[in-house]
Parts: C-alpha cells; sequence; structure tokens
C-alpha cells in the first residue's frame, strides 16, 4: 500500500513530528509551501487572521497526487483553534481525492478535536489514525511513544492481515 505524508510546519514543530513519522514509516513525504511570508511577528498575525476568516491560499507546485495513494497522512499545526491555511487549502484542491487519511498536529494547547473534524469534511471522512503533540512536548522531544502509538495504528491499516493473525 503506498502511503503519502502531506504536512506544513511554518516553526519546524510540525515538520520534526513529519520527519519522526517518515523515520518509522515507509512513505512519500511533502511538505507544503505557499506564497505568503509567514515570517516573524507579522507573519503570526497574517496567518492568524487568514485562519479565522477561513481564507485559503496560493500554493507552490506540488508533484505527488494524493490519488495515487492508499493513504494520506496530513500534518498541521494549530492555528487559533483551526488548520493552517496551507493545509486548508490543499484539502479544498485535494481532499476529494483521497482514499484513506491520517492526521497529526502540533499545537500550543489544544483545538485538535475541531482540528480534526474540519480536515474529516474536507476530505475522505474520519481518519485511521490521529496525532496530537503540544509545543512542549515537540520543544522537550517528548514524543517518541506517541508517533509510535500513530504508526502502529497505520501500520494495521496498511497491514489487516496482522491483526487478523493475532484476531
Amino acid at each position: 500500500m503506498r502511503v503519502l505524508l502531506v504536512y506544513y510546519s511554518r516553526t519546524g514543530r510540525t515538520k520534526d513530528i513529519a520527519l519522526a513519522i517518515k523515520s518509522k514509516l515507509e512513505c512519500d513525504i511533502v511538505e507544503i509551501h505557499d506564497k505568503a511570508n509567514r515570517k516573524g511577528f507579522m507573519g503570526y498575525v497574517k496567518s492568524s487572521l487568514q485562519t479565522i476568516l477561513g481564507q485559503q491560499t496560493e500554493l507552490n507546485i506540488i508533484d505527488h497526487n494524493p490519488k495515487d495513494y492508499e493513504l494520506v497522512i496530513i500534518g498541521t499545526p494549530i492555528w487559533v483553534q483551526n488548520m493552517s491555511v496551507p493545509i486548508r487549502t490543499y484539502l479544498y484542491q485535494f481532499g476529494n481525492k483521497m482514499q484513506e487519511v491520517a492526521f497529526f498536529c502540533t499545537m500550543g494547547g489544544s483545538g485538535f478535536e475541531t482540528t480534526f473534524r474540519k480536515m474529516a469534511d474536507l476530505s475522505t471522512g474520519n481518519p485511521k489514525a490521529t496525532l496530537a503533540i503540544t509545543e512542549e512536548s515537540v520543544k522537550k522531544r517528548k514524543y517518541d511513544d506517541d508517533v509510535e502509538a500513530f504508526v502502529k495504528e497505520i501500520d494495521k491499516v496498511l497491514n489487516p492481515e496482522i491483526e487478523e493473525v493475532k484476531g
């Protein structure tokens, strides 16, 4: 089963988690980039405002088509209790082309439940696995167990015959 891991990271925290997942799972990986300047304080303010207004952005070219994969893992930082603008745009453009999905996020404190529900609404529905990591856990690099559990859930999707043998 082919797996694609797609993520957006403004500060590098979501990228850290994406790379941790990639190190434990055979998959293609794509970092989403958009044309907006999101650096520094003004980038943060602009990103927050666009999130609140439900806006989209212009993405750079993405050379992996999610319809070519059986599972797409999507990672986003939480911005104002919601997914990042680049991930929202990606899901508007490609969400209906995905067969199965899994989601992960990084966050300051909360918002992952609502975010995952909105991401599911823009894609194929219920995710096969989810992972929410706090900013504090990323800073302290205390996420290995959570990433391992997330990858195990994905492995159940990728290899259902293993679960049948155990059962």
